[in-house]
């Protein structure tokens, strides 16, 4: 008998069942107790895989559902300062518009630009200040930022998309193609006494400064304000102050003040005008003056040539791009790319006399249709034959002249006969110009001018009139308010007066007979003269009682208007008029109009102008990258001796110039309107240069003396004309899904004054306000751009929200059946165990009580 096999394999198996029977009840235990059906990786090694993933995902949409969160609070907290913004412009534009109403003055207008600048200031203010946990989210940082290898450079992301389509890092070369234009101003022609000014007038004795108002604020010193580049400065001028002396002040505020520091202001002699020219082309070449109304508009600045900007060729390694976009902006995607204007170089003649050359005599005839001079009562029979101009043959010999010169010639003729016509000769450079001194329609030039006169001076045959003004008026100094009582029935006058052709009438006013003491209303006394003026004048003067009570007799339109259209009252009887209407012997109520201006422009194929020399001039031209010039020589032909003076024709020049080899030279010439020299860089940028080297001291001297200009001199453009820009991404990014890629950007823009082109904004006159309304509404745009697309993501982010909490919900379900435990199965799983560990307990214990009989036999 084996006793041991046979008692120990029963028993061996009962021990296995009970410790399989006690490991499945401790599986059980633990899923029961932590609630998930895997809690090791042997428990089901592809369902943990799974469920982690699931965890991930189901973690990271929980982060995305918070981030969702706080970029819907980041939009409602950009949103709301936009929106500020956008009242603050709109108030903006209303007070624009309001500076447009042509009734308020200058003064008026200055303290509309107070609130202006405010409100420009807070725009400001709150772009900076807009923080979301401490991130700027309206001053340009929350988009594209960008480091450049050139100064003068600014990039601005104007927001144009909620995602923007530029991805990476941008390259992008930029380049300019052409220098822009800069502004130019000029005043009214000024006058004095109805004679072009000198630089020496002074600022009273301008007949366009003659008003109270104007006299007044010269008396005392008045402030003009000059602005540019976003700065002002204010020069002081009075009445004893000269035109030279004004114009070299505004030229030394506009350098040094406003930081334009090629500016010119130059009063232009021959012309009686002030010439202003900005430093700098396109933006930041504007420039405006403005100050006392009455003196402002006495000197009638007005813009004559717009500001240009340059224009830019830009081209990115990625992402799309613009070829010669103008305006100095240019795009890259949603990118806004700004550029400072550059500057050539050049050098010009400053005190040149240009000289023209007449071949043959000229000779042409001038005379004026106008009465002139004063005309009193002793005259009158008389006045019909003697009060005209004579016609006047003028002549000009051949010869070589200065432009003065020749007008002086002129003058001179003119004023050299008792009967001269009332006109003046002038220039402006290398045009010339006839000007008769009386004004109105009834103004007029007559001239019959021969053929070396048109080819010469370019004076053409013809009738020129001038325009405008107003009818004379005679004004009765006695108050007729409460009417009149008649005190002297027999009292008579004779009126003269000429009508628009220049024929003089005259008629004689009989006061009707009334009795002594009679009382006559004004509507009486205003028909009793409308009565005789409508029988006996045909209706040409009108009488009126005009708001002071005064009688008014009036010329009507028919009679013309301006100087020459005039009458006169004279009393026959020398006593006291009944109506006190004293007799005159000057115009009464004179009011210029435009004078007939003759404008003579000589053709370009006789005109031989040029500049006066002693001498020769030997130099050379280099340009900013070293290129030179062959020696250039101006000389004269013929020439006997080293002080022989001689004239350079401009036609002599340009050859003289075309022949020095300059095509390689980044250097060229012209003649300017006023016939000046200048030689000019066809470079920008800090690369333009023009440099002038006398080969010997006297050239130098000489150039000096003909040009006003040192022929051992250079000038130098201003900034850089090639850029590099690196635009580096720093967009508003929020994970909106568990997953890389799953991610939503939104770039802001700069909502700064400076990038809404906001700063210096200027309504102080109703042309800047013009310009002001056109940048506010470019700004309104933006900011309305800028605000839907917050509006839009914070919609998107909502939808969002929504979805992704969704999403987690459904995850989450998954992942629970692949995890979880399911507690009644568990329950069923650890019962069965139990009861088959409680059975192969018992059977161990009968293996042991079966070993115990055995032993008893024994």
């Amino acid at each position: 008998m084996r006793i041991g096999t046979g008692l120990t394999v029963p028993a061996l198996r009962s021990s296995f069942q009970t410790q399989q029977s006690q490991l499945g009840s401790m599986q059980s235990i633990e899923r029961l107790s932590s609630g998930l059906k895997i809690n090791r990786g042997a428990d089901d090694a592809a369902g943990l895989t799974i469920s982690e993933k699931l965890r991930g995902q189901i973690r990271g949409l929980n982060r995305a559902i918070t981030n969702s969160l706080d970029s819907i609070s980041m939009a409602q907290t950009a949103d709301a300062a936009v929106q500020e913004n956008q009242a603050m412009l709109n108030r903006l534009r209303e007070l624009t518009i309001q500076a447009q109403d042509g009734a308020l003055t200058r003064t008026d207008r200055l303290e509309i630009q107070k609130e202006v600048d405010q409100l420009v200031n807070e725009i400001d203010s709150i772009a900076e200040t807009t923080e979301f946990n401490t991130r700027k989210l309206l001053d340009g940082s929350s988009g594209y930022r960008a480091t450049l290898d050139r100064q003068r450079f600014e990039l601005y992301h104007m927001g144009g998309n909620t995602s923007s389509t530029i991805s990476g890092k941008i390259e992008a070369n930029l380049r300019l193609d052409h220098l822009g234009q800069r502004q130019e101003l000029k005043s009214t022609i000024l006058q004095s006494s109805h004679i072009l000014t000198t630089a020496s007038t002074k600022l009273k004795e301008l007949d366009t400064l003659q008003s109270f108002e104007a006299q007044a604020a010269l008396s005392s010193g008045v402030e003009l304000l000059l602005k540019g580049r976003n700065r002002s400065t204010a020069v002081r001028i009075d009445g004893e102050m000269s035109l030279g002396e004004m114009g070299q002040l505004m030229e030394r505020a506009m350098q040094t003040d406003l930081g334009m520091q090629k500016s010119e202001v130059e009063f232009v002699q021959s012309w009686g005008q002030f010439w202003v020219k900005s430093g700098a082309a396109g933006a930041d070449g504007e420039f405006y003056i403005t100050g006392n109304d009455a003196i402002i508009d006495g000197l009638g600045f007005s813009t004559t040539k717009q500001s240009e900007n340059s224009s830019y060729t830009v081209h990115a390694s990625t992402g799309s791009f613009i070829s010669d976009s103008h305006g100095g902006n240019a795009e890259i995607g949603d990118m806004q790319l700004r550029f400072a204007n550059l500057e050539g170089a050049s050098i010009r003649t400053t005190n040149g006399l240009p000289v023209i050359r007449i071949i043959e005599t000229s000779r042409f005839t001038i005379a004026d249709t106008n009465v002139h001079g004063l005309i009193g009562p002793a005259a009158i029979q008389d006045m019909v034959s003697s009060g005209y101009s004579q016609p006047l043959q003028i002549s000009i010999a051949s010869g070589s002249y200065t432009f003065d010169q020749i007008v002086n010639t002129i003058n001179t003729q003119i004023d050299s006969t008792a009967q001269s016509p009332r006109i003046r000769a002038s220039h402006n450079g290398n045009v010339f110009e006839l000007k008769t001194l009386d004004t109105g329609t009834t103004a007029l030039i007559s001239i019959v001018a021969d053929f070396n006169t048109t080819n010469y001076l370019g004076f053409k045959t013809g009738r020129y009139e001038g325009s405008g003004g107003s009818p004379p008026t005679l004004v009765n100094p006695r108050d007729f308010t409460n009417g009149f009582t008649v005190q002297d029935p027999h009292r008579r006058v004779r009126l003269l007066f000429s009508t628009a052709d220049g024929e003089y009438d005259q008629v004689r006013l009989e006061s009707p007979i009334y009795p002594l003491g009679l009382y006559l209303s004004q509507d009486m006394l205003v028909s009793i003269y409308n009565g005789v003026f409508d029988t006996q004048a045909n209706g040409l003067i009108r009488a009126d009682i005009n708001s002071s009570g005064r009688l008014v007799f009036q010329a009507s339109a028919e009679m013309g208007t301006g100087q020459d259209s005039r009458f006169f009252l004279v009393d026959e009887d020398g006593s006291d008029f009944t109506f006190q209407i004293p007799h005159t012997t000057a115009v009464s109520g004179f009011f210029p109009g435009n004078p007939a201006v003759l404008i003579g422009s000589p053709s370009n194929s006789s005109r031989d102008m040029g500049y006066q020399l002693e001498g020769m001039v030997n130099f050379f031209v280099t340009d900013g990258e070293g290129n030179r010039s062959d020696n250039i020589v101006f000389s004269g032909e013929n020439l006997l001796s080293i002080g022989q003076p001689y004239i350079l024709a401009k036609s002599q020049i340009i050859s003289i110039m075309d022949n020095a080899n300059m095509g390689h030279v980044k250097v060229g010439y012209r003649f300017d309107e006023l016939g000046r020299f200048e030689l000019f860089s066809t470079d920008y940028g800090q690369n333009a240069r023009v440099i002038l080297t006398a080969l010997d001291s006297d050239s130098d001297i000489r150039a000096q003396k003909a040009f006003g200009i040192s022929f051992n001199s250079q000038d130098q453009g201003v900034g850089e004309k090639e850029f590099r820009a690196h635009l580096n991404r720093r967009v508003l990014n929020f994970q909106i899904g568990a997953n890389r890629g799953q991610s939503v950007e939104i770039a802001v823009g700069d909502l700064r004054a400076k990038a809404l082109n906001l700063d210096g904004l200027d309504v102080s006159t109703n042309e800047l306000a013009t310009i002001s309304l056109g940048r506010i509404d470019r700004a309104v745009l933006t900011m309305s751009s800028t605000r839907a697309n917050l509006g839009a993501f914070q919609q998107r982010m909502e939808l969002l929200f929504d979805n992704l909490t969704t999403y987690s919900v459904n995850l989450t379900s998954t992942e629970s059946k692949i995890r979880d435990a399911d507690v009644a199965l568990e329950t069923v799983a650890l019962t069965r165990e139990r009861i088959l560990s409680e059975s192969s307990i018992s059977g161990l214990q009968s293996v042991r009580q079966n070993a115990s009989y055995i032993l008893q036999l024994l």
